[in-house]
């Protein structure tokens, strides 16, 4: 159980490590209902990687619990002010919250293997 705590902190920190490589894409500046908002990409990115848990996944499922409520918060806060620090912020949480899903995700496959 260490060695799998170890090794899902050190794929977390190499994500941090590598997390600015990919660019986003620049959308035209002339449209503004083209580019998705902070929440809008935190939910699919949720979306997605909650499709990919076990059934028995439970620690992910909790996890998933914790990133619907700060993808809530962030909801709240964009439409309070999109480019305020805590809106980055929490879109920063939720991309971290995805990661762990995934994360944990795939330590309940192997698991179950």
């Amino acid at each position: 159980m260490k060695l799998v705590n170890f090794l899902t902190l050190g794929a977390i920190a190499t994500g941090f490590a590598f997390a600015q490589e990919a660019a986003p894409e620049a959308a035209p500046a002339n449209d503004p209902a083209s580019i998705p908002s902070l929440y809008d990409m935190c939910k699919e990115s949720l979306d997605a990687a909650k499709s990919k848990i076990p059934a028995n996944g439970l620690d992910a499922k909790m996890t998933v619990v914790e990133a619907e409520n700060t993808a809530a918060s962030l909801k709240a806060a964009v439409e309070d002010d999109p480019v305020s620090a805590k809106s980055m912020g929490l879109a920063s949480n939720c991309s971290l919250y995805v990661q762990m899903i995934k994360i944990q995700a795939e330590s309940q496959t192997l698991r179950n293997r």
